[in-house]
């Protein structure tokens, strides 16, 4: 990108931010990942008013959209009685997430949230919730809009999503 930059082009980063150390100028369309993580930790003390412990599903423990997600995560469930136990990554595949879904439940019997910070971790989180009989009792909240994150919002195994708005 620095290269391409120091030729004159212009650079457009679009739904995923590049990290600054490996771009020194260039724009970025896509969402405040930092406030969107924010946004998930407010709905996560919203759906869990007396704490809990809670898991986080990502896609990569590197890319700066997940940092800045859980950055803004964690500072809003600074103080609260919400604890984050485990960090599962997919490093990218979808079905890794299902099985990490499946396996932070089955490890974990005091789980009361999830933070599904990838598109597709919102319904591997929701499918897992659903096929425990967990609804109502271990909260997913996800990020996106992905096909079956809106089917868990709308069978109660999300309890809510923090939707992305780029054409605005």
């Amino acid at each position: 990108i620095n290269k391409a930059v120091g030729k004159g082009l212009d650079v457009v980063a679009i739904d995923s931010p590049v990290p600054p150390a490996d771009a020194k100028t260039f724009t970025f369309i896509g969402t405040p990942n930092v406030t969107a993580g924010f946004a998930a930790g407010q709905a996560m003390m919203k759906a869990l008013p007396n704490g809990g412990d809670v898991a986080l599903l990502v896609g990569s423990l590197t890319a700066t959209n997940v940092i800045q997600r859980t950055q803004g995560f964690k500072q809003a469930i600074a103080g609260s009685k919400i604890k984050i136990i485990a960090t599962e990554n997919d490093g990218g595949a979808a079905a890794k997430a299902a099985t990490n879904a499946d396996t932070v439940i089955a490890a974990n019997a005091n789980l009361k949230g999830i933070y599904a910070e990838y598109s597709y971790d919102g319904g591997a989180a929701a499918a897992a919730v659903k096929a425990k009989g967990d609804i109502g009792k271990i909260h997913v909240i996800a990020d996106d809009n992905d096909p079956a994150t809106i089917t868990g919002l709308q069978n109660g195994s999300i309890s809510a999503s923090i939707l992305q708005q780029p054409f605005m």
